[in-house]
């Protein structure tokens, strides 16, 4: 199953190089470049939170405050800063990115030359003419949120009935020559209930990668740690993953990068209002792209042992201690708390 997994990732690598060369070039290198102790993090941007649905579990709904949003030219900034940092990707989130009304401009302020690009979507903006257009202006992956195999289950959680349309998109965005996947959130409900493994089933019988987050304690469902996942679902899943190629999780290890947890050297997040987060599950600021460099930034981050140093639990959702002194600190705000507040000395590299 490794080797299978293996070969995958070499003919998208080998695919990667023939359509965006310099892309490639830099990609090449995260594995060693993350040994060393750098800092090249794939960036999530928020660009906007406006959506098409009211979902119950939605990790922004909480977060919304009056301060000065991100602009193009901000956006435009952050990607030349990123492109000199060795960055190599570039992943849109929202609210709904597909109802961003600059979504055109977006993507070549980023320019998709220099990045891969993906995005996260409901899927109901997809159709045949949506996805194409997507592919021509650089986009490489559609990530479609699937809540459950059961359409019920989905249904209710999405409060509408939108299920079919849904799983249409993952089809016709691989259609017109996308990297369509799903993305899926797993809790301690759905982990092990049959649910994850019928999604990891469809995932192989498809064709289709099946991503899985996990839970954070924010948003809707800020402070409910009652509803992470545990230990037994970590298991289960990595017994998943083993089963079904097309079946990963987050910290679950690819293309080079050790199992782990990738908040800040792997990942950031970055808000409306440009604030930097070492994962969208952990709101704790460490500056705004709008006010500081993005090198400035990861260098603060650099300096925290938990971003800095291997993590073999994902922080925003299985490492009790960390969520219980770090993030329950950030549950009941609407914005995020600034690290300085969140850490001390003890945290701090030595």
């Amino acid at each position: 199953m490794a080797d299978n997994k293996m070969i995958i990732q070499q003919q998208r690598r080998q695919i990667l190089k023939e359509i965006k060369p310099l892309v490639h070039e830099k990609i090449i290198k995260i594995a060693d470049r993350i040994k060393n102790g750098e800092f090249v993090p794939l960036i999530a941007i928020a660009y906007d939170t406006v959506c098409n649905l009211k979902c119950k579990h939605c990790c922004i709904e909480n977060m919304k405050y009056d301060a000065p949003v991100l602009t193009i030219e901000n956006v435009r900034k952050l990607a030349n800063q990123a492109d000199e940092l060795g960055i190599s990707q570039m992943n849109l989130a929202g609210g709904e990115p597909l109802m961003f009304k600059e979504f055109d401009e977006l993507i070549k302020a980023i320019n998709p030359n220099k990045f891969y690009i993906g995005l996260d979507t409901n899927g109901l903006l997809i159709n045949d003419k949506s996805a194409q257009h997507l592919k021509e202006i650089g986009v490489d992956k559609v990530k479609v949120s699937i809540d459950s195999i059961d359409e019920d289950l989905h249904n209710d959680n999405r409060n509408a009935k939108v299920y079919k349309r849904a799983i249409e998109s993952i089809f016709i965005a691989k259609k017109a020559g996308l990297h369509a996947i799903v993305n899926t959130v797993a809790t301690n409900v759905n982990v092990r209930d049959g649910q994850m493994e019928r999604l990891a089933k469809f995932g192989q019988d498809n064709d289709i990668d099946i991503n899985v987050l996990v839970l954070a304690a924010m948003g809707k469902v800020d402070g409910r740690t009652d509803l992470q996942i545990t230990a037994e679902d970590t298991k289960f899943m990595w017994e998943l993953s083993n089963k079904y190629t097309l079946f990963h999780r987050d910290i679950f290890g690819s293309y080079g990068i050790e199992y782990g947890c990738k908040a800040g050297n792997i990942n950031i997040y970055i808000t409306k209002y440009g604030e930097v987060y070492p994962c969208y599950g952990i709101p704790i600021s460490f500056g705004n792209i709008a006010q500081e460099s993005l090198k400035d930034i990861l260098d603060k981050m650099a300096k925290i042992k938990w971003f800095k140093e291997h993590q073999k639990l994902c922080l925003c959702a299985e490492n009790k201690p960390f969520i219980n002194k770090y993030i329950s600190k950030t549950f009941g705000h609407n914005k995020p708390i600034r690290w300085e507040e969140a850490f001390t000395k003890e945290d701090h590299i030595q």
